[in-house]
């Protein structure tokens, strides 16, 4: 439909401004001031950015701030969304705990243990088997309520967070118990690897702590959002969009008959609707070899070569070539 409407505009273009010169007109006082020749206007399009980016959120969330809106202008780096973050704090802390345990049980491997401990050791892996067992009938009755709909998803995951945390605080006093009798290399080395699974486990929570928040990838303006405060979101929807509105382009089908007069890099005069009694200069950044099959045109991608103010994405432009 857009390419319709476009070729239809080229195509009155055409019949009305490529071959007879306005009386009056912008390009007649251009011609009086620099003494150029007056443009042939042959195609037409909108102004686009020539840059856009989509920000989706890479958690699910409870919106708890909204720090822009649609028109305002961002840095790179501006917060756009925040979200609650006591969840994911609830779990870099319990990454950090993991840490802690697995270090020490790697600890206490390396130096052994006195037998008074071994009773200590099994009275804490009593306890913490008795834990991991609330921890799983915990879980098991949100999933049950989630079914229901009686809970959110949120807190089934956080039942899930707290019965492996659970799971593994029991693994370590099984462990630790374990250690007191002292182990072997193999048992050590296996101790190893549970500290560096334990601190990967911890940078991945740390990542998604940094997670609780998002902000401008690119400088820009907010052009579209999708989001509000108390809002509930999921992982990969389209949350907010910002365009690059200081690099505008134009992307225009071009009549083949005019393929043999336009070029890459060619210098072209560029007349926008909404701003009357202005003429523009442009350069031709795209030519496309193919022609469309339905119209018998060209693309033509064009930018501006002097950034105006006045100049926003979604306005008309019509673009001549110099002759």
């Amino acid at each position: 439909m857009k390419r319709a409407v476009i070729a239809a505009i080229c195509a009155g273009l055409l019949l009305t401004g490529c071959g007879n010169q306005e009386a009056g007109g912008l390009e007649d006082k251009s011609k009086a001031q620099t003494g150029a020749v007056k443009p042939v206007y042959v195609m037409a399009g909108r102004v686009e950015a020539s840059t856009e980016s989509d920000i989706s959120s890479k958690i699910t969330g409870r919106v708890m701030e909204v720090a822009v809106d649609i028109g305002s202008k961002v840095k790179k780096g501006d917060l756009l969304v925040r979200f609650d973050a006591k969840e994911l704090d609830a779990q870099l802390t319990q990454a950090q705990a993991g840490v802690s345990v697995a270090q020490a049980n790697l600890d206490k491997a390396l130096s052994g243990g006195r037998p008074e401990q071994k009773s200590q050791a099994k009275a804490s892996l009593d306890s913490e088997l008795k834990s991991l067992e609330t921890a799983k009938k915990n879980y098991e009755r949100m999933k049950s309520l989630l079914e229901d709909g009686a809970v959110s998803r949120s807190q089934l995951e956080m039942a899930e967070v707290q019965l492996a945390a659970a799971q593994a605080r029991y693994t370590s006093a099984q462990e630790q118990l374990n250690m007191l009798s002292g182990e072997s290399s193999e048992t050590i080395q296996v101790m190893e690897a549970q500290l560096e699974q334990a601190q990967a486990a911890y940078d991945a929570a740390h990542a998604r702590s940094a997670e609780g928040a998002l902000t401008a990838p690119v400088d820009g303006i907010v052009s579209a959002m999708d989001i509000k405060v108390g809002e509930t979101v999921s992982p990969g929807k389209k949350l907010v969009t910002i365009v690059n509105s200081e690099s505008l382009a134009i992307s225009a089908y071009l009549p083949s008959s005019f393929s043999e007069k336009i070029k890459q890099g060619q210098e072209v005069a560029i007349k926008v609707s909404e701003i009357p009694g202005k003429l523009f200069a442009g350069t031709v950044t795209a030519v496309d070899p193919a022609v469309d099959e339905n119209g018998g045109r060209i693309l033509v991608k064009v930018i501006f070569i002097d950034r105006d103010a006045e100049i926003k994405p979604g306005m008309f432009a019509q673009i001549g070539l110099k002759e």
